[in-house]
């Protein structure tokens, strides 16, 4: 299951709440991409939610620590037609 698509279910069930970025992107470096946001950070222009390090990293954190398991996530990810019709994306 991609971060884009694990994201919104991990907000719902209150795992993790939306940071806004704290360093304004560098469109210097050679990652930025000036026409991908991050719903991680509450729509940042530079890089894509999927490519989000700071999301992966809370993701793996959440999974270390037991509090997310990949059972969970995989049961998620087989509710994911029924939970995008309830969550209206």
């Amino acid at each position: 299951m991609s971060t884009s698509n694990l994201l919104p279910l991990l907000i719902e069930n209150q795992y993790l709440n939306l940071v806004p970025m704290k360093i304004i992107p560098n469109p210097s470096t050679r990652n930025y991409d000036p026409n991908a946001k991050c719903d991680y950070h509450i729509g940042v222009i530079g890089h894509l939610t999927k490519k989000c390090k700071q999301l992966k990293e809370k993701i793996e954190n959440l999974i270390k620590d037991g509090i997310l398991s990949l059972e969970l996530m995989e049961c998620w990810k087989s509710a994911l037609p029924q939970i995008r019709l309830l969550l209206g994306s």
